[in-house]
């Protein structure tokens, strides 16, 4: 897995991409979400993504769905999720 070193004043910290876990977890996800999933991983824009219901409408999916594949991907919601380096 691929890490990226940032700096922030004097701080160093490592964020991890999610994409790999999405891509392993891609084969027991539902249709919408494999969209979310296609999405995430094919859309340079992706860093853009706010809210869950800006997320549900890229991918075309509803907001429920996003709802459940941030759930899947071990996460209380979209807001700990979206924290995340994509």
């Amino acid at each position: 897995m691929k890490q990226k070193v940032h700096t922030k004043g004097s701080e160093r910290f490592v964020q991890q991409s999610v994409i790999p876990e999405i891509k392993s977890l891609y084969p027991q996800m539902n249709e919408a979400m494999q969209k979310i999933a296609d999405y995430l991983i094919d859309t340079e824009d992706k860093k853009c993504v706010e809210r869950a219901s800006e997320l549900a409408r890229r991918s075309g999916v509803s907001t429920a769905s996003v709802s459940r594949f941030v759930k899947m991907m071990g996460y209380k919601e979209f807001r700990d999720f979206s924290s995340k380096r994509l």
